[in-house]
C-alpha cells in the first residue's frame, strides 16, 4: 500500500481532531484495523476510502493521489464536488442492486428466448400452411 494514502488517512483523522478509537467507532471498524491503514500495514477497502471521502468532504481521487497539506485543506482545495446518490449507497447495497438488475435482465432474456421460439413455431406453421395451399405439381 502506498505510504501517501496511509499518511493522508492519518492526516484527515488528526486534522479533524479524532483519536484512533473515536474514528474507528464512527467508521465501524476496529482500532487496530484503522491503525493498520494509517501505518500502511494493510490497504483500506474502496468502501472505506469512500467513507473517508464522505465524512471529511474530500474527493476520493485526492486521498490516494497527492499528499494532503493543511493549508490547502483549510482553503478547500480538496473539497468534494456534489455527492451523487449512488455514493450514498454502500458497496453491499450496490452489489444487491446490481444483482437485482442482473436477475431482471435474465428474466427478460428468458422471455425473449420464449418469444423467439414462439415466432419460430409460428413461422414453421405458416410454411406448412403455404405448402398445403400450393401443392407441387
Amino acid at each position: 500500500m502506498e505510504k501517501r494514502l496511509a499518511r493522508n488517512l492519518k492526516f484527515l483523522r488528526k486534522y479533524h481532531g479524532y483519536t484512533l478509537v473515536e474514528l474507528a467507532h464512527l467508521l465501524k471498524i476496529s482500532k487496530s484495523a484503522l491503525s493498520d491503514y494509517e501505518n500502511a500495514k494493510s490497504p483500506p477497502s474502496f468502501e472505506m476510502i469512500l467513507q473517508y471521502s464522505m465524512r471529511f468532504n474530500i474527493d476520493m481521487d485526492v486521498i490516494g493521489s497527492q499528499l494532503l497539506e493543511e493549508e490547502a485543506f483549510k482553503a478547500g482545495k480538496y473539497q468534494r464536488s456534489m455527492v451523487s446518490p449512488m455514493e450514498m449507497v454502500t458497496v453491499t447495497q450496490k452489489q444487491a442492486l446490481l444483482q437485482q438488475r442482473l436477475e431482471g435482465m435474465e428474466v427478460q432474456f428468458t422471455l425473449l428466448n420464449q418469444l423467439l421460439k414462439s415466432k419460430n413455431s409460428e413461422n414453421k406453421t405458416l410454411k406448412l400452411q403455404i405448402e398445403l395451399l400450393n401443392p407441387v405439381g
